[in-house]
């Protein structure tokens, strides 16, 4: 049950944004990006501790009480997230659900090669099975390039580009994770919503400080009025999806199925 509740919510993260944007409620893309359904996603994030039984609770009033470096750790693993998931994002919006599927595919040939370059072992059966999904993404994605406008290539690859950068650094952010819980004690709880809540934080602040210097039209789609009632549940319906990616996800990692760390929009 697990993996299904947990592939099914990756499955629709993607869909759910795409309809966002459909509505136009997924803000500004370009310079400067609003970013609302990364904030969607953090904030996900953030809810896993409200999972937590009475002894996880007791971890995190005792974080204070940690050592810097595992407060290093924890903020490591946050700038990696942080910055892969602007890039995912942003990535996204350009291109559609469609060729973010087919690049984000690729996370397990990176998280593979990833651990490799960290030490890990990679057996050689595993190695031909990545270099397998490695042809078709490059295929896929090929396919998906070739058969946009003409008018709008540039912009595409645009997209694709930080779908590449940001599937990197998110599969760089679940082998620095692991390393993280593994060396640095972090509980995979704290780990989430410690990364969540930072994330959210800070896009609350970035989102109040564009308010103020371009005042809401910035969110306003240019072609049509937005459903604020739809988008609303859009996005509140993207956040639960999140909260049940992230709880599925810590929950494999704790049964130490860390195969299927391949995540998110």
């Amino acid at each position: 049950l697990t993996v299904v509740v947990y592939v099914g919510t990756g499955l629709l993260q993607p869909l759910l944004t795409d309809s966002i944007r459909y509505q136009g409620g997924a803000g500004h893309v370009g310079w400067p990006p609003t970013l609302l359904s990364m904030m969607s996603n953090t904030a996900g994030m953030a809810l896993v501790g409200l999972r937590l039984c009475g002894s996880e609770r007791a971890l995190f009033l005792r974080a204070t009480e940690r050592p810097s470096s595992t407060w290093w750790w924890l903020g490591m693993a946050t700038a990696i997230d942080f910055s892969s998931g602007c890039l995912l994002t942003t990535g996204l919006l350009i291109v559609g659900s469609g060729v973010y599927v087919v690049i984000y595919s690729s996370t397990t040939v990176w998280t593979a090669l990833l651990a490799r370059c960290a030490g890990q072992r990679l057996e050689p059966v595993r190695l031909a099975g990545v270099l397998l999904v490695s042809a078709g993404t490059l295929l896929s994605a090929r396919g998906a390039y070739s058969e946009a406008p003409t008018a709008e290539a540039g912009w595409l690859a645009v997209g694709c580009a930080a779908l590449v950068g940001g599937t990197a650094l998110h599969a760089g952010m679940f082998v620095f994770s692991e390393r993280a819980m593994r060396l640095g004690g972090l509980h995979p709880f704290l780990l989430s919503s410690g990364m969540g809540a930072a994330e959210t934080a800070a896009l609350a602040a970035w989102n109040g400080a564009l308010l103020s210097r371009h005042g809401p039209q910035l969110y306003a789609p240019h072609d049509g009025e937005v459903e604020t009632g739809t988008v609303a549940l859009l996005y509140a319906g993207l956040t639960l999806v999140n909260a049940m990616h992230a709880f599925r996800l810590l929950l494999l990692s704790a049964l130490g199925r860390s195969v299927l760390w391949t995540r998110r929009v």
